[in-house]
This record gives C-alpha cells, structure tokens and sequence, in this order.
C-alpha cells in the first residue's frame, strides 16, 4: 500500500493507495482528513465513510489518534451503525440452552422447538418473530439478540491502525523533530 500524507492549511490529509501488484487489497483506497486544532477525523474510502470528533486537539490528538487501536476507533466511529448479525446471534441462543435442564419433559421440547425455529431463521425479523411468538421461557436469552460490526468496518478500523496511525505518528511535531535529526 503506498501512503502518503500533506498538509493543507492546518488539514492533514492521508491517502492510503494500493500499489499495482498489492494482493493484500486490490481495492481498497482510503482518505482520512484530520484537524487537529479542531480535534476531528474524517475518512472516506471505499469500504464506507466515518467521522469523529474528540475532546483532545492539537498534539495531544495525534497522539492519541498515532496509537489508537481498532476497537477503539470501531466504538467511536462505527457504535451507531453496528449490525444484526443473524449467524452469531444463533450461535449465542445455542450456547445459551446447550446445558439447560429440565423436570418438565414438555418444556425442554420446548426448548428443542425453538431452536429448531430460530436456526431456521435468517435476519433478525425472523428471529425476532420466534421471540415474540413463542410461548417457551426463554429467560435471559434475548440478551443474545446484540449487534456487532460488520466485516467492512472491522476490515476499515484495520487498515487505520495498520496505514494511517502510523503516517499521524510522523505529523506529531515531539517526534517529527526527533526523525529530521537523526536523519
């Protein structure tokens, strides 16, 4: 991936391009626009757009904004756009039941039935319906019923810690004055 920073009037600017013959993203582009005065981030690339404004400015938002970590950025960027994902929550509503017990034999074919009607299910509607409709105690299971990010965002909060952060870290003006010396 080929990097590149400038400045343009107060504005960082950061392009992140793949490189002809760069197999690790064939097409992925990212632009990521940071004021520090104003301590806001934007980038827009081609797996979605995200925005943040943090309360720190000047060095100490590139600091943090150098060593932020994916996770950090998905909950700050991505928390209200996060997903239903169907596959998981499923998985999570098994895992729930799988050493439940029972006295009444017709409650844990109960428990069986709706298993049954949710591993059958495809998006959330579904498996909301099964929730809505069924008459089986289901106690705390429809805390399994959480959203998540999706690849894209995962996949972007990576490529900003693994191509931008480290083009910020050179923007800071501690360790920008350090590198020209050594040099």
């Amino acid at each position: 991936m080929k990097v590149t920073s400038k400045n343009h009037d107060g504005i960082i600017v950061i392009d992140v391009l793949p490189e002809k013959g760069d197999n690790e993203a064939a097409c992925l582009w990212m632009r990521v626009y940071l004021d520090p005065e104003h301590g806001q981030m934007l980038s827009d690339s081609d797996i979605g757009d995200y925005a943040h404004r943090w309360q720190e400015t000047g060095k100490q938002f590139l600091k943090l904004m150098g060593g932020v970590g994916s996770t950090y950025l998905l909950e700050k960027c991505c928390h209200d756009r996060m997903e239903y994902d169907p596959e998981h929550i499923i998985k999570s509503i098994h895992d729930y039941f799988c050493d439940a017990e029972y006295d009444d034999p017709s409650e844990e074919k109960k428990q069986k039935d709706f298993l049954k009607e949710v591993s059958q299910c495809c998006n959330i509607f579904d498996i909301q319906r099964v929730f809505d409709d069924t008459d089986f105690d289901y106690g705390d299971a429809w805390e399994c019923l959480q959203k998540t990010y999706t690849p894209w965002q995962k996949r972007w909060a990576s490529y900003f810690t693994k191509y931008v952060s480290p083009e910020i870290k050179k923007w800071i003006p501690e360790i920008k004055r350090t590198a020209e010396k050594s040099r």
